[in-house]
């Protein structure tokens, strides 16, 4: 029995170091050919369900694997308990690869829209200040000057007008758009906000997953955010920027401002660490209803913050590069990189 079971682990670990192998190679092929049937698939079980089926899954896995791992070590057979885990964790990864994972090996967006992948800080600064001018104008239209901006939950608007926006993106035109799935309010929310989390893409289910108990001024970036993950853009960088960008032409005034207050926020960041006075500088610019709705966020994050956000973020991040987004969790900051090419390229 024992020999079974180390050649089950032997098999499967020969398997991910095969798939481990092929992913440079075959990113693009599954990515374009491949991972639409998959989402088509996974979309038809999960989309018409009113509760989020994956998080009852991870649930229900949870108890089994606790379960049995128990049992085995009542029995003492601490062989089996190594044997078990590692299978339970082979199969996830070679799961996760096959139904979802394999996007992070397509090409990446910055090919696609042939921009370049660095900037100056020249650009950076001039980015920012155009962020800024935009902002305040905007803020100004939707809720006068001193005046946060307020944005209602509304699940079914975030998804209508991300589908829209998508639909008049044209770097998404070869992408079939509808087997979008519509973000579900997460079980674990409460568990979400306390790790750092505002929402997630269940890779199993297929599943845009949403913190329900986040500030609503960032729902339906996070929202769009996940539904871009569900089109196969594996990367946070790339699924940041197209939030960014498609929410930003909507014709819906508060979700354009939820989108440029987004964007100037990750802007922001980048001078905030080359230059601190410089960032001062800008952040006083800023309408006093703006700087409103950035302490809203901010102290929402502050106030909910506990220990697990220190060990989720790097294993996260360490999980991010495993699977080849090598700056981890700064990966999502990436996005800056796009915004400033892609602005510079296309919209000047």
């Amino acid at each position: 029995m024992q020999v079974k079971k180390t050649l089950k682990t032997l098999v499967l670990l020969v398997v991910v170091i095969a798939i481990h192998l092929v992913s440079p190679i075959i990113g693009d092929n599954y990515h374009s050919n491949i991972y639409p049937t998959i989402d088509k698939l996974l979309v038809w079980i999960s989309k018409f369900a009113q509760f989020p089926i994956g998080d009852v899954l991870y649930f229900i896995a949870a108890l089994l694997i606790i379960r049995k791992s128990y049992l085995y070590i009542k029995a003492k057979k601490w062989l089996n308990v190594v044997l078990y885990l590692s299978n339970i964790t082979l199969v996830f990864f070679i799961t996760f690869q096959l139904f979802w994972g394999l996007n992070n090996y397509k090409s990446p967006l910055h090919h696609t829209l042939n921009i370049s992948q660095t900037y100056s800080i020249e650009q950076l600064e001039n980015f920012t200040h155009k962020k800024i001018d935009n902002i305040n104008i905007l803020h100004v239209k939707i809720a006068g000057y001193n005046e946060k901006v307020i944005i209602e939950k509304d699940y079914e608007l975030f998804y209508t007008e991300a589908v829209k926006q998508f639909k008049n993106t044209w770097f998404l035109d070869n992408y079939s758009l509808e087997n979008l799935n519509p973000s579900k309010p997460s079980v674990y929310s409460y568990f979400l906000s306390r790790a750092g989390f505002s929402g997630y893409f269940n890779p199993f289910t297929h599943e845009n997953q949403i913190n329900y108990e986040v500030p609503t001024i960032g729902m339906p970036l996070t929202y769009t955010h996940e539904m871009t993950h569900q089109l196969g853009f594996a990367s946070e960088a790339e699924a940041n920027f197209i939030a960014y960008y498609t929410l930003k032409n909507s014709t819906n005034l508060k979700l354009r401002y939820a989108a440029e207050l987004y964007g100037l926020k990750y802007a922001l960041k980048e001078v905030r660490k080359i230059d601190e006075e410089k960032f001062l500088c800008y952040f006083e610019n800023l309408n006093p209803g703006i700087i409103e709705n950035i302490k809203e966020t901010e102290e929402f994050w502050s106030k909910h913050k506990n220990f697990s956000s220190k060990i989720f973020k790097p294993l996260y991040g360490i999980f991010l590069k495993a699977n080849n987004q090598k700056h981890g969790i700064r990966s999502y900051n990436r996005m800056v990189n796009l915004m400033i090419n892609y602005d510079e390229k296309y919209t000047n």
